[in-house]
């Protein structure tokens, strides 16, 4: 009896590259606040005029809103806002008909439980602080998974990836910063109210801090919080040594931190500049190597 044998020669050996096992998908729930949610809608639906036009003011998007529904909400409130056209829920309910989209905020029953949300003015603001946390919240959880996702994938250019990653944080740190800055106008006349009240208090007293020189105190009324002073002149007018007075008498005389940032010298000449401001002194002299008999 003949047997036969069948040798399969082995394949050539291919290096491949083993798949990187995705990080775990993380089930916890996606920050959110549907009541908060629900009340800056409520709000919108009962004073269009001024609580749709405060958001449309400060840039608010439909982001800040987790909920499709409200999403959907937010931009028909919006749209109709910038047309003049009324907010109310029977002209919003022809309109999502109109759409198509009365059942994606829950029918009428859904749209009913927006208007008759119960709520006041006075915590307008708190709702709009907690949405744009959330806000935040989950971009900085998107920005983290997706670098995540591309960290895995072994990207040859990881500095490029690393670029992207700091981009966009610091685009969320945009966003964060700028809603932080964001004022009513009631809030911002009351500042200024107080600011006068101060100033008519003051009885000709400088209220920020002095810069040692008396006429520029005068016109500024001090440095305060927020100004911002251009000095301009021509190369070699004495700019950089009345920068470095104004630093000096902060420091010294109003007991003040400082911070100096320059961007034409190191640390090392500024530090030269400040100690040495005169250029016929010693350590003047002595920074282009010349000394006099008693440094030698």
């Amino acid at each position: 009896m003949e047997t036969t044998e069948t040798i399969t020669a082995a394949s050539p050996l291919e290096l491949t590259k083993a798949p990187r096992k995705a990080p775990a998908l993380d089930l916890r729930d996606i920050p959110q606040a549907p009541g908060p949610e629900k009340g800056v809608l409520a709000l919108m639906a009962m004073d269009p005029a001024t609580y749709v036009g405060q958001c449309v003011t400060i840039g608010m998007t439909e982001d800040y809103f987790y909920l499709p529904a409200h999403k959907l909400l937010w931009r028909l409130f919006q749209t109709r806002y910038n047309k003049n056209e009324p907010i109310d829920i029977v002209s919003i309910t022809q309109a999502l008909e109109d759409m198509h989209q009365l059942e994606a905020v829950g029918g009428s029953a859904g749209l009913a439980e927006i208007y008759t949300f119960t709520t006041t003015g006075a915590y307008f603001e708190h709702y709009l602080n907690v949405l744009k946390d959330k806000f935040i919240l989950r971009s900085i959880i998107d920005i983290a998974t997706r670098s995540t996702t591309q960290a895995f994938d072994n990207p040859d250019d990881v500095a490029e990836l690393l670029d992207s990653v700091e981009t966009h944080i610091f685009q969320i740190r945009e966003r964060y910063n700028s809603a932080k800055d964001e004022q009513s106008l009631a809030s911002i006349l009351k500042q200024a109210v107080t600011n006068f009240e101060k100033f008519i208090a003051s009885k000709g007293q400088i209220q920020g801090l002095t810069t040692g020189f008396e006429e520029l105190d005068k016109k500024s009324n001090g440095l305060k919080p927020g100004d911002m002073f251009i000095i301009a002149a021509r190369p070699s007018m004495g700019k950089t040594s009345f920068l470095l007075n104004i630093v000096e008498h902060i420091a010294l005389n109003e007991k003040k931190p400082t911070l100096l940032f320059s961007c034409e010298m190191p640390a090392v000449r500024s530090w030269n500049a400040f100690s040495s401001p005169a250029p016929g002194s010693a350590a003047g002299k002595s920074s282009r190597g010349a000394t006099s008999p008693s440094l030698k």
